[in-house]
């Protein structure tokens, strides 16, 4: 039998478990998988500059210019994954992309950036406000802050994604 023949005698078959929930993954609402590759283009991006930032602290050849130039092309990977990826599911799901958010897409964006919001305003407080006054390396206080708003977008995603796998309304 041609291969197409094997192919349709397997979707004939009842749903196993392992595929309904293969299905399910593969079948999620598009602003889920816009999280999901936000959450992606941060930890690529900003997960290489932070770890380069922690090795480096401290070595004289560390310098400011270099952290830039870092961060910038950490920035640039994140939106190349971001908003390519973006890209890639608006052609494949056109009306998707289109589409007005609902009452559910709403309230869990809502949730996540709550959750994100707690986040940035504790990393403000340790880095623009307690780092100061005992911290005298001000690009370690800029780190802080950075990392801070890295952070917060990453838990608001991550929120984003879990409330969408959870199946939360509000």
């Amino acid at each position: 039998r041609p291969f197409h023949a094997h192919v349709g005698h397997l979707a004939d078959r009842p749903l196993s478990p392992e595929r309904l929930n293969m299905e399910k993954t593969l079948d999620m609402p598009f602003r889920e998988k816009e999280a999901w590759l936000a959450l992606i283009g941060m930890i690529v991006g900003y997960g290489g500059y932070f770890t380069a930032v922690a090795v480096t602290q401290g070595q004289p050849q560390a310098n400011v210019l270099n952290f830039v130039i870092w961060f910038a092309i950490a920035t640039v990977v994140r939106v190349v994954i971001e908003f390519g990826g973006r890209a890639v599911l608006a052609t494949r799901s056109p009306g998707e992309a289109r589409a007005k958010p609902d009452e559910r897409d709403r309230a869990i964006a809502q949730h996540g950036l709550a959750a994100g919001y707690g986040v940035m305003m504790l990393a403000l407080i340790v880095a623009g406000v307690i780092m100061p006054l005992s911290e005298p390396d001000t690009w370690h206080i800029a780190n802080t802050g950075l990392f801070g708003l890295v952070l917060a977008e990453l838990v608001r995603c991550a929120v984003v994604v879990a409330d969408y796998r959870r199946g939360w309304h509000g």
